[in-house]
């Protein structure tokens, strides 16, 4: 097991819980359920909802919410549309000195804070992030879902037991820090880039969690995970689709293009060539699969495909500086 940070960390004295939201608010409520019923430290707590470009309830439910909330909840609008702004916005509103997010699709387990907490007194965190469960919709799990299907459906498994992070496996659906480390991230400017992070008008760009915990650990702020801190993620019956497979894993692929560091050209002509060969044969197994008429090995192939068409347009992008094409 990693060893506690030796860098001394001041106690946390509050903490602002933080979801962002845009026209869910249905969900928001049972997210909202999951937070009132939460085991609470003697600490002051403070819950922020930031309604980003709703048109919905979204307000209302939280405002009917907060009249018997256990701790201190209230609601903001942010009308810039992008949850890189939601989480800008919502990180300039906190009032404590420990951040912690949740998304609005998700419910937190009764100990989810408590664990969050434990991780920076007893190991000197400064970034933490936790388990993420799939929370099903009306529906059993399908058993034919691979683990990149599954990841793509938002579950986030590591190891069994906590350990410091060597790489940025950041999830804001489950995702917490220091104010200090959002101050020094930010640098002046923002803490979340915002020409990345899904939007209207970004597709579905993603990642932006990532590197923000990536320059965190750079400036030497210790990251880590633990299987304790359990939140699970709502998964509609929609999104168990190979147009949804495809689609996250073409996106979640430039994005990963359009993110990683360090870059050079020739790390990225590399990519390019790879990913150029892996869709090829993609292709070829997604061919053979339609032949033995196996729809399972058929939608592996299809995603595998546009995963590896998501790093060759990614690659295109940073090579030429053109925008990448969508799908």
């Amino acid at each position: 097991m990693s060893e506690p940070s030796t860098n001394p960390r001041s106690p946390i004295t509050g903490v602002s819980i933080l979801v962002a939201a845009h026209n869910r608010c249905e969900l928001l409520a049972q997210t909202l359920d999951s937070l009132a019923a939460l085991q609470l430290p003697p600490l002051a707590v403070e819950c922020i909802v930031i309604a980003n470009a709703c048109a919905d309830d979204t307000e209302g439910v939280v405002n009917r919410a907060a009249a018997s909330f256990p701790f201190s909840l209230r609601v903001v609008s942010e009308p810039r549309r992008g949850v890189s702004f939601a989480r800008n916005r919502a990180v300039a509103e906190a009032r404590h000195d420990l951040l912690v997010f949740i998304d609005s699709d998700c419910r937190a387990d009764p100990g989810w804070l408590l664990e969050h907490l434990r991780m920076y007194s007893e190991r000197g965190a400064d970034l933490v992030t936790g388990r993420i469960e799939l929370w099903w919709e009306d529906q059993s799990p399908p058993d034919w879902l691979s683990p990149s299907m599954l990841e793509a459906l938002g579950q986030h498994r590591f190891s069994e037991a906590p350990e410091r992070l060597r790489e940025s496996r950041a999830y804001a659906a489950n995702f917490s820090f220091r104010r200090e480390v959002a101050a020094r991230v930010a640098n002046g400017g923002d803490p979340f880039r915002t020409d990345i992070g899904r939007s209207g008008s970004q597709g579905r760009l993603a990642h932006e969690e990532t590197v923000f915990a990536r320059r965190a650990m750079e400036l030497g702020f210790a990251f880590w995970w633990t299987p304790a801190a359990v939140v699970q993620h709502w998964v509609p019956r929609a999104s168990i689709s190979d147009a949804f497979f495809a689609r996250s894993a073409y996106w979640g692929s430039v994005s990963f293009m359009l993110t990683a560091e360090p870059m050079t050209t020739p790390r990225t002509l590399g990519v390019a060539i790879k990913s150029w060969v892996r869709a090829h044969i993609c292709l070829a197994r997604l061919f053979a699969a339609n032949l033995r008429a196996s729809p399972r090995a058929a939608s592996i192939a299809r995603m595998d495909l546009n995963g590896a068409l998501g790093r060759l347009h990614g690659a295109w992008s940073r090579l030429t500086g053109r925008s990448v094409p969508k799908p």
